[in-house]
């Protein structure tokens, strides 16, 4: 009895500890994320960003809480008995899904961003990608733009194959921003790449002291490069039965379903360049 009682107040222990040594975030903002699905029909989803002095993370609300579900057994069972709520009703689009797998998480310690993508539909297409954010170098220009009641700051950047203009508020102080984009002298509210097929746009601010989990699914990872990532799920988008066919031998529907617009690429384009 003594054991048993000694390994339930270890646990405790060492559970508060955990939840302790968590950073926290100082601010949550809210991003709308303009971009084209592969037919070329633009649409939106709602991401956000939860910001602190040592660590942030950039994800969709609505699949974290998914991935938190799928994570262990019994949230998995509860994630089902949803599931068949919902399809009882007749209402199973109103179900919650995870549609976007992004994660970006900064390690403002350790000059580390850290990129979680994949496909939702082929968890065999799970990546991992780790890069100095320092890399990012802006050039800051002298417009400015009033978002969400804050007085911001033009600059522009060539990251990953695109060029960015982003909108920052020096009233924020904080280094961070939405996806990859950091590295100004204050919260990177807007931003926009120069084709216009991606914009990140913020809805909403404020105070926050949540802990920041890093919760990105149960899946197994593959580190890799970004660009090679995005190659290889580029090449799923324009083959998704490429995987079915060499593991059967077989032949099922067309190389592309559907013709890509050329308005769909990827938040980066140099995976189509270089080694």
């Amino acid at each position: 009895m003594k054991r048993t009682k000694y390994a339930i107040l270890t646990a405790i222990v060492l559970s508060i500890s955990t939840a302790l040594a968590q950073p926290k975030a100082n601010i949550k903002v809210s991003y709308d994320w303009h971009q084209y699905s592969p037919k070329g029909v633009q649409y939106k989803t709602r991401m956000m960003l939860l910001s602190g002095q040592e660590m942030s993370k950039f994800f969709e609300p609505v699949g974290e809480y998914v991935d938190s579900l799928r994570s262990t057994p019994e949230g998995l069972e509860a994630l089902n008995q949803i599931a068949v709520a919902y399809f009882k009703k007749g209402d199973f689009a109103s179900c919650p899904k995870k549609r976007i797998y992004l994660y970006v998480v900064k390690d403002f310690n350790n000059d580390i961003l850290t990129t979680y993508d994949g496909d939702e539909g082929d968890h065999s297409y799970s990546f991992k990608c780790e890069e100095p954010f320092s890399d990012i170098k802006w050039e800051i220009g002298d417009s400015t733009k009033n978002i969400l009641g804050y007085e911001c700051i033009q600059a522009a950047t060539d990251y990953h194959g695109r060029r960015w203009t982003a909108w920052f508020a020096p009233e924020i102080p904080t280094i961070d921003g939405p996806w990859k984009l950091c590295g100004l002298p204050g919260l990177i509210l807007e931003a926009a790449d120069s084709t216009g097929q991606h914009s990140f746009v913020a809805t909403g601010i404020e105070k926050s002291d949540k802990s920041i989990e890093v919760i990105v699914g149960p899946w197994d990872y593959e580190k890799t490069s970004s660009k090679n990532m995005y190659r290889q799920l580029r090449k799923l988008m324009e083959n998704p039965f490429g995987n079915t066919n060499a593991a059967t031998n077989r032949s099922m529907g067309s190389c592309i379903l559907n013709p890509i617009n050329e308005k769909c690429d990827f938040l980066e384009t140099d995976y189509k360049t270089g080694s």
